[in-house]
């Protein structure tokens, strides 16, 4: 019986989304809870970056680094923007970048 795979339907991906499913999964309680929500929500990014393959908007506010991952960059694919690559090639000592295309068509 085939399974639907319902991850490659999702487009928007908030950090609110996976903070609230590692609260539902591991309780505060529980023995070593930061190290096991640590845990969890890198397993939650490693599942994201390889199976929502439509997401248009997704909120990267963790410190984790997200070019370790496997499929960071088939994650990322065809979405370079001139502009960003010209800005991050002209920026010495940057210490923290958001980025906000809300007002950007996609193409």
């Amino acid at each position: 019986m085939a399974t639907l795979d319902y991850m490659k339907f999702f487009i928007r991906i908030t950090p609110f989304w996976i903070i609230d499913m590692a609260n539902l999964l591991i309780k505060v309680k529980v023995k070593d809870y930061k190290h096991k929500i640590q845990i969890l929500e890198g397993e939650i990014y490693k599942l994201i970056l390889s199976k929502c393959i439509n997401v248009k908007h997704f909120s990267w506010e963790t410190e984790k680094n997200f070019c370790e991952y496997p499929n960071a960059r088939s994650f990322c694919k065809d979405k370079d923007k001139k502009s960003l690559i010209n800005f991050i090639k002209n920026q010495n000592n940057l210490q923290s970048l958001f980025l906000d295309f809300n007002n950007v068509k996609d193409t």
